[in-house]
């Protein structure tokens, strides 16, 4: 008896135990862990938890940046970022950062700081933010004016011409020019409101704000709208029969997608035209034949586990500059572990080897590295991302889409090369065995980006 209530007893403390720790261990994944953080204006616990990571993600880096700068709206005083100048410039995460962080602070920053802040967003593509910079812009033109320099003020052209050319963004409706001669531009909705200055006819103005009570001026019917005069980097309130709408002039939207388009971003490289009679086209080296595998309209150059003996190489050097390789493989046969292909980095004195990328049936590796897929047989997409150096090394890490699955990946020592992160450039090999085990995987392109 005194036996089965201790059972009792140690089983209750041990399922107490055990639930604590299972309420303990916050199993989510960090969107839906930091996304619940800001729903619940925890800025200081994202902030905190942040802090204590010894190589934080650019995702990571961001929610810490966004409560940052939701911490000082709030508290409408300013609050240190230093979450922003460790993220990857130019990078999804970093562009989202930028237009938070203006989206939250303009109202408490001076006209000068909103300037600096607005020149970054302008160096942003808008293609995959246009709702985004639909709400910010207009929201942030509506403070202290941003007294912009010459040559963002033709970003900003370039950009609301670009953004009222997409019917989904929103900017439809915003860009007007004055019909009235001497307009008058007041410093609120009605004419009781002091004149700050007066516009001639067809000067170019930009809508921030309506009001939307209508009323009628001199027989004319119409409401105030807020407009900021790109020329000189002032705004206020005009009534709105005194404006006509303008349509987007198309030259300066299709120059400021060319802006982004037209850079030479991104290298890639597939196997689609490819004869497996011959190397590869780019590739030089030592090549022994091996066969194509056609998947879900792809093309994919297969490559076989060692089974002891000497292999041969085939290497290709891109072109341009990348901190980010995408690259697609599937695992066809086998079990074991099977080398995909290797990354050198390309010093002032040659190449140097830095990462060897391995995958078996149910993981990849980056250096040994695992990260466990699961034993599904299909086609898997992931980035390597350079984001820090060391003092003769670099760190990576793997990511599946924009989710970080393996962080601080260190490269094999680089020796005294001079690396900067902002002018990478790779050469790629891959390797086939002379003497093939039974297992084998196919690699189907490789995308390299700044």
């Amino acid at each position: 008896m005194i036996r089965k209530k201790l059972y009792i007893l140690i089983s209750g403390i041990l399922i107490i135990f055990l639930g604590g720790l299972y309420l303990s261990v916050d199993l989510r994944s960090t969107r839906e862990k930091f996304t619940g953080y800001l729903e619940k204006e925890k800025f200081e616990k994202i902030i905190g938890l942040v802090r204590s990571l010894k190589n934080p993600s650019d995702e990571e880096l961001f929610y810490a940046s966004v409560a940052s700068s939701r911490l000082g709206k709030r508290n409408k005083a300013k609050v240190e970022d230093p979450f922003i100048l460790k993220m990857r410039k130019g990078s999804y995460f970093h562009s989202r950062a930028i237009l938070e962080k203006l989206k939250n602070t303009a109202r408490i920053n001076t006209g000068v700081e909103n300037a600096r802040l607005m020149e970054a967003v302008f160096a942003i593509d808008a293609r995959p933010f246009l709702e985004e910079f639909s709400e910010i812009i207009p929201e942030a033109l509506n403070y202290d004016p941003p007294p912009l320099s010459a040559n963002a003020k033709n970003d900003f052209l370039g950009l609301i011409h670009f953004l009222a050319s997409k019917e989904e963004s929103g900017f439809r409706g915003r860009l007007f020019n004055s019909k009235g001669i001497n307009v008058n531009v007041r410093s609120g909705p009605g004419v009781e409101n002091k004149t700050l200055f007066k516009i001639p006819k067809e000067e170019f103005l930009f809508l921030t704000d309506r009001d939307q009570r209508q009323e009628t001026i001199s027989g004319h019917s119409g409401n105030w709208v807020k407009i900021y005069r790109i020329a000189d980097n002032s705004s206020g309130w005009v009534f709105s029969a005194f404006l006509t709408e303008t349509a987007y002039d198309s030259r300066l939207a299709d120059e400021y997608s060319l802006k982004f388009t037209g850079k030479n971003s991104e290298e890639s490289w597939d196997f689609a035209s490819w004869d497996p009679t011959s190397i590869p086209s780019g590739f030089s080296g030592e090549y022994i034949r091996t066969e194509m595998a056609a998947i879900d309209g792809e093309s994919g150059f297969v490559i076989h586990g060692n089974s002891g003996g000497r292999e041969k190489k085939i290497c290709r050097t891109q072109s341009g500059r990348a901190a980010s390789i995408n690259f697609s493989y599937m695992f066809l046969s086998g079990k074991e572990k099977v080398n995909l292909f290797e990354l050198n980095y390309q010093g002032e004195s040659g190449a140097v080897s830095a990462f060897r990328v391995d995958a078996d049936s149910e993981s990849i590796f980056v250096n040994e590295n695992r990260y466990v897929i699961g034993s599904d047989r299909k086609k898997e997409h992931f980035t390597i991302r350079a984001y820090k150096m060391k003092s003769e090394s670099i760190l990576v890490r793997l990511l599946s889409g924009e989710e970080t699955v393996l962080g601080g990946i260190e490269s094999y020592p680089l020796g005294p090369e001079k690396i900067n992160l902002d002018r990478m450039q790779w050469e790629l090999c891959i390797r086939e065995p002379e003497k093939r085990s039974k297992n084998n995987a196919a690699i189907f392109g490789f995308k390299f980006m700044e």
